[in-house]
């Protein structure tokens, strides 16, 4: 039996557009831009699984980064760090929360989920959504009071057929006898 890997990969998934975009193409166009693109990619790469938010988690705790940490983490100087936060900030890539900072767009870009499997969930959605509105209201409308009707008489035709069944199985036939017997 094959063993299957429990740990889950994260992948970045940059739309083909990424480089185009307006914000992107002013990042890139600033001093040290490049650096502080690539630094943007890092620190949506640390947000995975953790809802967009850059903070480590250590066991309960979840605590921001600081700047020596992130340097140390993506290899950038803490000059750069400080330099692409301000611009990361004023263009609105990244948004500073209590003591936290948060990449919004990170969280489409950071899932597991696969299209269909993206698309499936989106489906059921829907369909819970269909069924709360086809509930049958407070006060059932006379139909089904006639449904529920029929239903009792099937119920008791089963059950006949269920006692007609075990008098036969018993030999307790003396009605069909007796009837015979009545017509000799």
């Amino acid at each position: 039996m094959s063993e299957y890997r429990k740990e889950k990969n994260y992948f970045t998934k940059t739309p083909i557009t990424y480089p185009y975009r307006d914000d992107i193409q002013y990042l890139i166009h600033q001093e040290d831009g490049y650096e502080i693109n690539f630094l943007y990619q890092q620190l949506i790469g640390l947000t995975a699984n953790k809802e967009g938010k850059l903070v480590k988690i250590i066991g309960d705790k979840i605590e921001p980064y600081s700047i020596d940490e992130l340097a140390l983490k993506t290899m950038h100087d803490k000059n750069i760090i400080d330099k692409g936060f301000k611009i990361l900030e004023d263009i609105k890539l990244l948004t500073k929360i209590d003591d936290y900072y948060f990449i919004e767009e990170a969280i489409e870009m950071t899932t597991n989920q696969t299209e269909g499997a993206k698309k499936k969930k989106e489906q059921r959605e829907r369909a819970k959504e269909k069924n709360k509105v086809d509930k049958c209201p407070a006060e059932c409308p006379p139909y089904i009071e006639e449904d529920k009707e029929k239903e009792k008489r099937k119920e008791n035709r089963n059950k006949n057929k269920e006692i007609d069944e075990e008098k036969r199985n018993r030999g307790d036939d003396i009605d069909e006898f007796a009837s015979i017997i009545n017509t000799l």
